[in-house]
Formats: C-alpha cells, structure tokens, sequence
C-alpha cells in the first residue's frame, strides 16, 4: 500500500511496515487483509494525507469479492470549475439510480470559503472604484476652475450648456478609460509573470495545507472578471464627472470672462 505522510506519522510507522485494513465485502460479510507499506505520499492537502491509502485494485477486488472492472464510486475531473453543478444535474438526471455530488457537495467548506473569496473580491473592488470616484471628482473640479475663463467665453459664444456638460463628461470617461485600460494591461502582465513564477504564499503553508490550499498560488486572468471591471471603471468615471459639470454649468458667463 502507499499511505499519506500524515497517516504514517500519526501511526508511527514507516516503509516496509505492515499494517491491516478491515472493511466490509460487497455481501456485507467483514473481512481484511495485511498490506506492507511500499510508499509514502504527501500532498497539498494534509487532511487527504491523514484519511487515504492507496492499494492495488486487483488485490483490493479479491478481497471484496468483485469482478473485474466493477466499482462503487468515480471521479469526473473538469477543466472548469463553473460546469460542475450543470454537469451533475445532468448526470442526475441520466443515472438516477446512482448518487451524483459535486464538489461543493462533498466540501462544502471549501465551496463556502470560494464563494466567501468571490464576495470579499467584489467588496475590494467597489472600495477601490470609490477612491477612484473621488479621485476624478478632485481632479475635473481642478480642471474646471482653471477654464472658467474659457468655459464663459464657450457661453458667451452661444455654446449650448448641454454642449459643455457633455464635454466635461466625455474629457472625464476619456480620462478614466485611459487610465483604466493602462492598469488593466499592467495587472494581465502582472498576472501573466505570476501565473509562471507563482506567488509564495509559505508563511502560512500550515493553515493553507490543512485546507487543501496550495501554498503556491498561480493566478489567472478571467474575461468576463476583466471586462466587467472595465465596465465599472467607465461607469465611475460617468458618475464622478456628473458633479463637476453641474459646477460648470452654474457658472455665470458674464463673470466667468473677468476671471483673471
């Protein structure tokens, strides 16, 4: 048998030892057999480590009195995660004398600690789009008491004020498209280097393994994750740039052209 580091360190045993498994044969009749240790694994996960062993499937088949090529359960690995609860609904519905679970099914407390991730994501980024708001906020006021002056002379010229309101708007989501784009082209380098060299996260490699986290972290980039904060950064800087036109606006031409 091979067996996980954390088993064999709680059993205190080591290669070549022998150690009996007993469990129940498809008749439901106990039985066992005596396995000697031929390996040692150990995995990102340290609770997998300490409930698993690994044995031969013809020998494990002897014991249970199972022909060859029966099985009780199997594993469906999927390259995106996002599918799982669809594809079991499905196979549900195809095998319905079997149990059908998905990942979040059988953990739920890591199912629970993705969702929880997604959340506090979300939370980060509206925070970050706040100082964002107010940032442009500051910086289109600036602008706006520096073309007083022209602003006035635009309304003493007969410029429509939802002509200027329009400008200042557009200046604004120019502003902030330029910027937003630029960072996002930064974090996909960002992510691109990481994804290669990955992100050490070893200081709390015991908390992270007994959760079944990698302490080695590899980010990836998600389109729809990227385009909808892309979406977000242009509707900040819509609603940031809303007030300092409405300044501009209130401006008194005949007093915005004295201004010196």
């Amino acid at each position: 048998m091979v067996i996980g580091q954390k088993l064999a360190d709680q059993l205190q045993i080591g290669l070549r030892s022998r150690l009996i498994l007993r469990f129940q044969d498809i008749e439901g009749t106990l039985t066992g057999g005596a396995f000697r240790v031929a390996g040692i694994f150990k995995t990102n996960n340290t609770a997998f480590d300490g409930t698993n062993v690994w044995v031969r499937n013809n020998d494990l088949a002897e014991l249970l009195n199972l022909c060859k090529g029966d099985f009780h359960a199997a594993v469906i690995r999927l390259n995106d995660s996002d599918q799982a609860m669809s594809t079991s609904k499905n196979l549900e519905q195809q095998l319905s004398d079997s149990e059908v679970l998905s990942w979040k099914e059988l953990s739920p407390e890591l199912g629970y600690l993705t969702e929880l991730g997604n959340t506090y994501l979300y939370i980060f980024t509206i925070i970050i789009l706040l100082a964002l708001g107010f940032g442009i906020v500051n910086t289109m006021l600036m602008v706006v008491l520096e073309r007083v002056r022209e602003i006035g002379m635009l309304m003493s010229v007969g410029m429509a004020r939802w002509r200027i309101f329009f400008m200042i708007v557009l200046e604004t989501v120019m502003l902030s498209a330029t910027g937003g784009m630029i960072g996002i082209l930064l974090g996909l380098l960002m992510v691109w280097h990481l994804g290669k060299t990955g992100i050490d996260l070893s200081v709390w490699s015991t908390g992270l393994t007994e959760m079944g986290f990698n302490p080695i972290v590899y980010p990836e980039w998600d389109a729809a994750l990227v385009l909808n904060i892309a979406l977000m950064v242009v509707a900040a800087g819509i609603l940031a740039s809303i007030y300092p036109a409405w300044k501009a606006l209130k401006l008194n031409p005949s007093e915005a052209v004295r201004v010196i």
